[in-house]
């Protein structure tokens, strides 16, 4: 190896700093970039340092808490030339011998870079609370970065075979794009994700950064110049090289005080956002690292210029010129004059998609951009991921950049119990073979993690932009919901006037079979307008419930919804006679019936105008007699909306419903056959709605709020159960109660 060219080297300082010579400037350390950056981590939700890389991210467990190291150690380096038996077998000769060239052809033409960059937990925990999810975290990072160029090695290449002083050319070598940069730094912080709607969480990070050690380079026009004769370079431009924390000088600095360093620190954020689209589609992006660290204490700095030399000749005194900057830095007594520099960090950018197949099994791309030193990278992965069981989890991914076209990566977790082991790596091969990868990404640690969840039990109850819109409309419209102002439901206590009760008309007599004509469409639209009976002006804020009379005679709330305008719209199924109730606060509610045998079989859709008069202070209406209503004229378009009932059934004979008594109740929908009986008093946890059927995309009936107290009809499934508050029945998702 190489290295056995230092091994004659007296002092053991002088050792370390020329074998760091040749592992930093030669694989010239960190560009972010190159290393793909967690890219299968990204997506593991079940693993909580997932929220690292997307504050956003809120891991499906209800706590966690990671030991000192243990819970995560991830380990990056690569190259984008040469890896590492390239250079392996270019210092496999001769002491004096090494082959520069044939490393050099190894290189891509331009800028190369090789990076290392290693971060280590130190602690961490975090927690639901609510509707958020609370993380901290302590940890160091470590990373180096530096851009090398062909030009660089084949100088050292005519140095080693002394073309220079037997050609006497007048050569220059571009040594301005030499860069190098790196830090150890501890991370202290806290982040905070918020479900702001059911399915979209958006979160941030502040993080306090502390300074152990910095190096960083300015390189202004650096240019070594062979003028055909002589031993040395001229040396034309210059290139500062800066230090912080890396002086030996002050003896007494204690342990203590390097490992835990004053003076020089920074600021960081991240932030990001996670909107589930579907129950299938998720979008998610981050920014991770914006921010620097501020090295303004202990600082030793070296200016490379004129009159500085380095050998033209002689190789290893060539050598010995860096390596003495090198001490310099080390050596010298730290500026006391105010000097000062700043390392940026790199920051990451992340832009992803799961389509998921199951609640546990999806398919992912990642898009994550790395801004570091002026340089743009982009790497690409396309991801996989799935549980099998309650143990075992497997990612997959393949990723792509422009320094190594194609790398496979896989994730693995294993729970047992309230223990979490998992194993990640960016780039699978490396790990069988890492001397001739040129990019080796691994992370692997621990978790004790508390109350595991599943997928399906964070999913949306219902959809956030029809439901905020829902509420303000409720909340800035006149229009409110009947049962906050008009029924008694506590039994003790005084009645109120009751709604007037409409007679249940009959269905309509079946016609002989022959008669019948094909249906075509099983629904219709009935459409309107609501006025005022006195000034005949348009009312808005209307509120119109629609009930479905069964064969039995019994009303059946199928329809209820708010028309901000006025004019309603509303799908009915065919074959059914309806009650359709009216209602605007500060007017008499207005019942009309729509009987089944007022519709044409081939009308799409039915028109009635909704007159309302305004209430009489402090006295109930009298009651509006419903309006005759001529049959209405057929309309060409058939209607754009399909409601989900099912088809209707064949008419029924002919009967008369049962007369109706007043009573001081107010009317209910009669339950569904086989409905539960009531199973208690819950109260809501927080604002939801209750909706006609188990499914947040079915029709909203009305708002509840927190703190509201409904019955449970029925516990129909996991998710949603049958409730009735006041004298509407509908469901609420189960999470949303308690007793």
């Amino acid at each position: 190896m190489f290295c056995k060219t230092l091994l004659s080297i007296p002092r053991p300082g002088k050792f370390i700093l020329r074998t760091s010579f040749f592992l930093l400037l030669s694989l010239a350390v960190l560009q972010a970039a190159l290393a793909q950056h967690n890219l299968v981590l990204y997506n593991m939700q079940q693993i909580p340092q997932s929220n690292l890389i997307n504050p956003a991210q809120i891991p499906l467990v209800k706590g966690y808490f990671g030991l000192p190291v243990l819970s995560g150690v991830r380990l990056g380096g690569g190259s984008s030339g040469f890896n590492y038996n390239d250079f392996d077998r270019a210092s496999m000769t001769d002491a004096y011998d090494f082959d520069y060239d044939g490393l050099s052809s190894q290189l891509k033409s331009g800028v190369n870079r090789v990076m290392t960059d290693t971060e280590i937990r130190l602690l961490s925990f975090g927690s639901r609370v609510g509707k958020g999810y609370v993380n901290f975290d302590i940890g160091d990072v470590f990373y180096t970065s530096g851009n090398h160029t062909p030009d660089m090695w084949n100088m050292f290449h005519d140095i080693q075979q002394n073309n220079l002083l037997s050609g006497q050319m007048d050569t220059t070598y571009n040594q301005s794009q030499q860069a190098f940069s790196g830090a150890y730094y501890r991370s202290y912080s806290v982040s905070y994700a918020h479900q702001v709607f059911p399915n979209l969480s958006v979160g941030g990070r502040f993080r306090y950064l502390q300074g152990v050690a910095g190096v960083w380079t300015d390189n202004q026009n650096l240019m070594l110049h062979y003028p055909g004769d002589g031993d040395y370079f001229q040396v034309m431009g210059r290139m500062d090289i800066l230090a912080a924390g890396v002086s030996e000088s002050d003896e007494s600095s204690s342990v203590f005080s390097r490992l835990f360093p004053g003076g020089n620190s920074g600021f960081a954020f991240d932030f990001g956002g996670v909107y589930r689209i579907t129950d299938r589609i998720e979008a998610s992006f981050s920014a991770v690292n914006i921010g620097q660290i501020n090295w303004k204490k202990n600082v030793t700095y070296q200016v490379v210029s004129n009159p500085f030399e380095f050998s033209a000749v002689d190789i290893d005194e060539h050598v010995d010129s860096w390596l003495e900057l090198g001490e310099n830095l080390v050596d010298l007594e730290p500026d006391t004059t105010g000097v000062r520099f700043t390392t940026p960090l790199p920051m990451r950018f992340y832009l992803g998609g799961n389509y998921y197949f199951r609640p546990n099994t999806s398919v992912g791309l990642v898009v994550n951009p790395v801004l570091y030193n002026g340089t743009t990278d982009v790497a690409v992965a396309l991801s996989g991921n799935t549980r099998l069981g309650k143990v075992l989890g497997l990612s997959a991914a393949m990723a792509f950049n422009r320094y190594q076209a194609f790398n496979l990566g896989a994730g693995l977790t294993l729970d047992l119990g309230v223990l979490q082991i998992y194993a990640i790596t960016d780039n699978l091969p490396a790990a069988f073979n890492w001397r001739d990868a040129q990019a080796v990404q691994a992370q692997f640690g621990l978790n004790f993690n508390f109350g595991s969840m599943k997928r399906e039990e964070t999913m949306p109850e219902e959809d956030p932009v029809a439901e905020a819109y829902e509420e303000a409309r409720e909340d800035f419209f006149p229009a409110a919901p009947p049962e906050r102002e008009t029924y008694n439901t506590n039994p003790s206590s005084e009645p109120v006037a009751p709604r007037q009760e409409i007679t249940a008309p009959a269905p309509p007599e079946p016609a002989p079979a022959a008669a019948l004509e094909p249906v075509p469409s099983e629904y219709f639209t009935l459409t309107g307008t609501a006025r005022d009976a006195g000034t005949g002006d348009i009312l808005k804020g209307i509120r119109l419930d629609a009930y479905r009379i069964n064969q039995q005679g019994e009303k059946e709330l199928v329809y209820t919804g708010s028309f901000y305008n006025g004019n309603l719209s509303v799908p009915l199924t065919r074959g059914y006679s309806y009650a359709l109730i009216v209602e605007r606060r500060g007017f008499d509610p207005k019942e009309i019936a729509l009987e089944a045998s007022q519709v044409s079989r081939s009308a799409a859709a039915v028109q009635r105008d909704f007159v309302l008069r305004e209430a009489e202070a402090n006295s109930p209406a009298p009651p509006q007699k419903a309006d005759p209503q001529p049959t209405p004229p057929q309309m060409e378009s058939p209607p754009a909306y399909e409601a989900p009932l099912t088809a209707p059934p064949q008419p029924a004979p002919q009967q008369t419903a049962p007369p109706t008594t007043p009573t001081t109740e107010p009317s209910r929908p009669v339950a569904p056959p086989g409905a539960q009986p009531d199973l208690g008093a819950y109260r809501l946890t927080g604002s939801t709605s209750l909706r006609i059927g188990p499914h947040h995309t079915t029709n909203v009936i009305l708002r509840l709020r927190q703190g509201d107290e409904v019955r449970v009809l029925e516990q129909s499934d996991r998710w949603w159960w049958k409730v009735r508050f006041q004298n509407r029945v509908g469901y609420v998702k189960s999470q949303m109660l308690e007793q």
